[in-house]
C-alpha cells in the first residue's frame, strides 16, 4: 500500500511538473571580446554591431571575437536552452555548427569590445555545438551538459579553421528558456511486505505411525491348520518354519484326501453286494428280486421280522 501511495505522489509530482509553462531569464553577466582591441589605445565597435550587442567570428588564423554569458538558473529549474537572434544581414558565411559554447575555465568582467588580451579562457573537451536556423536569423545551445551547480558560465567560440562572422542582437528576457528540473522518485526505505507464507500442518509425532493391518487367513473346514505333524514334514521338505509355503501344501494334501475317500466310497456302492450265507440256524435270505419274479411275494427279513414284500427292495 505504501508503495502505491508513493508511485502516486511521483505521478502527481511529474503531471504538475509538466502543466507549469517553461521559465525564460536573461543573462546576468554578457561580454565580448575581439582581435582589433589589442593596443593602449580603445577601438570603436564595428558599426554593424548594435548597442548591447556582440560578435563571435574566426578565419583561417583562428579566432577574431568572442563573447561569453553567465547566469543562474532559478530553484527548480534546469535544461537551460540558449537562443540568440542574428541581426540584419549579420550572418556572413556562417554554417552549422561554426559556433560551440564551451565551459569557461578563468574569470571575467562583462565588457564590449573589450581588448583581446583581457578574454577569458576556456575548455572545449565538453561543448555544446550551435543550432542555425534554416533561414539563418537564429542560434540555439542547449547548454544542459553545461550546468554546474545550478550556474551556466559559457564561451561562445569559433569552430577551428572556420572563416565566417556573426553579429548578434542585444540579449533579453527571453533569451535563455529552461524547463522543470526533473524530480528525482522518491526511494520507499521500508521494509518490504512479503507475502505470507502458509504454515505446514503439524505432524503428530507422540503417537507411532500406523501399519498396514495384516491379514490372516482363518482357518476352513476343508484347509485345517497344519498340526505339530505337518509341521514336521514341511520342515523335512526344506519348507521354513512358519512360511505360506507348508500351509497351502498341506491344504492341498486334505482336498486330495478327500477326494480319494469320496471316489473310494462311490465305487463300493457300484460294486455288487455279495450272497449273504446265514449264520447258525437262521434261513437264507429270499433271492433277490428280479424283473421276471415281480409278481411273486417274496419273504424278506429275519426270523419273526421276515414279511412278504413285492416289487424292488429299498435302497440302503
Amino acid at each position: 500500500m505504501r508503495r502505491f501511495a508513493v508511485a502516486v505522489g511521483v505521478l502527481l509530482i511529474s503531471l504538475i511538473a509538466v502543466a507549469r509553462t517553461a521559465g525564460a531569464l536573461a543573462p546576468s553577466a554578457v561580454g565580448w571580446w575581439w582581435v582589433a582591441e589589442t593596443g593602449a589605445a580603445a577601438v570603436p565597435p564595428p558599426p554593424t554591431v548594435p548597442a548591447g550587442g556582440f560578435m563571435v567570428g574566426g578565419d583561417p588564423t583562428g579566432a577574431n571575437s568572442i563573447a561569453a554569458f553567465r547566469f543562474e538558473l532559478p530553484p527548480g529549474e534546469g535544461s537551460p536552452v540558449l537562443t540568440l537572434s542574428v541581426v540584419d544581414n549579420g550572418d556572413v558565411n556562417s554554417a552549422d555548427g561554426n559556433v560551440a559554447a564551451c565551459p569557461a575555465t578563468s574569470a571575467w568582467a562583462p565588457t564590449a569590445a573589450g581588448a583581446w588580451a583581457s578574454r577569458p579562457s576556456f575548455a572545449c573537451a565538453k561543448s555544446a555545438k550551435g543550432v542555425r536556423a534554416a533561414d539563418g536569423k537564429q542560434w540555439t545551445f542547449n547548454l544542459a551538459p553545461l550546468v554546474v551547480n545550478g550556474r551556466v558560465d559559457v564561451v561562445l567560440v569559433p569552430a577551428s579553421g572556420t572563416n565566417f562572422n556573426l553579429t548578434f542582437n542585444p540579449p533579453n528576457s527571453s533569451t535563455v528558456k529552461t524547463s522543470p528540473a526533473a524530480v528525482a522518485p522518491a526511494i520507499d526505505t521500508s521494509p518490504a511486505v512479503e507475502a505470507p507464507v502458509e504454515a505446514a500442518p503439524l505432524i503428530d509425532t507422540s503417537s507411532p505411525p500406523l501399519e498396514a493391518p495384516s491379514f490372516v487367513a482363518a482357518p476352513t473346514d476343508e484347509a485345517p491348520l497344519a498340526t505339530g505333524a505337518q509341521t514336521g514334514a514341511a520342515r523335512a521338505l526344506g519348507a521354513p518354519s512358519g512360511s505360506a509355503a507348508p500351509s497351502r501344501s498341506v491344504s492341498g494334501l486334505a482336498v486330495l484326501l478327500l477326494l480319494g475317500v469320496g471316489a473310494a466310497g462311490y465305487a463300493l456302492h457300484l460294486a455288487p453286494s455279495p450272497a449273504v450265507r446265514g449264520l447258525g440256524p437262521l434261513p437264507a435270505p429270499a433271492a433277490r428280486w428280479s424283473a421276471a419274479g415281480a409278481d411273486t411275494v417274496q419273504m424278506g427279513g429275519l426270523g419273526r421280522f421276515a414279511r412278504p414284500r413285492r416289487g424292488p427292495p429299498p435302497r440302503l
